[in-house]
C-alpha cells in the first residue's frame, strides 16, 4: 500500500494551467465568427450598448428587426414601440417590410379577424420561407 501511494505521489502530473484565450481571436478576428448573428428563437445581432439588448451568456444580442427599423427611422425605438413585419414573415427584416407599432397596435394587427387556425397556418408558412434578413433593401 505504501509503495503504490509513493509511486502516485512521485509521478503524479500536476494539472496544467488553463491557456488564456487569444486576445487577437475575438469577434471578427475569430475564425469561427459568423457575422455577429445568432439564432435564439428569432434572429439577433450582437450589440454591446443597446437599451433593448438581452444577454445570452456574456454576449448582448438585439433583434435584427429592431436594429434595421432603428436605422430606417433614424432613432431608437421607445420602450412602448415594437417592430412589425408587414408581410408577417419574421425572418424578412428588410427596412421596407418593417414599421413601428405600439404593443397594443401590434397585438390588434396580428389578431384582428383571424382565427387561431389561420394564425397557425401563417406561422407554418413563414417557417418554410428562406431567411431574408440582411439590412439591405433590394
Amino acid at each position: 500500500m505504501k509503495s503504490i501511494r509513493a509511486f502516485i505521489t512521485k509521478y503524479r502530473t500536476k494539472s496544467q494551467p488553463k491557456k488564456s484565450p487569444r486576445p487577437d481571436h475575438k469577434g471578427e478576428n475569430n475564425p469561427n465568427y459568423k457575422g455577429g448573428v445568432r439564432k435564439l428563437g428569432a434572429y439577433y445581432f450582437v450589440q454591446q450598448k443597446h437599451p433593448k439588448a438581452v444577454k445570452y451568456g456574456d454576449t448582448p444580442y438585439v433583434l435584427r428587426a429592431t436594429v434595421n427599423l432603428e436605422k430606417k427611422i433614424g432613432r431608437r425605438l421607445k420602450k412602448t414601440e415594437r417592430p412589425h413585419h408587414i408581410n408577417e414573415n419574421k425572418t424578412d427584416d428588410r427596412p421596407s417590410n418593417l414599421e413601428v407599432q405600439t404593443r397594443l397596435e401590434h397585438i390588434r394587427t396580428h389578431h384582428a379577424g383571424k382565427s387561431n387556425a389561420e394564425r397557425v397556418r401563417i406561422r407554418k408558412i413563414n417557417e418554410k420561407l428562406p431567411d431574408k434578413g440582411g439590412a439591405s433593401d433590394e
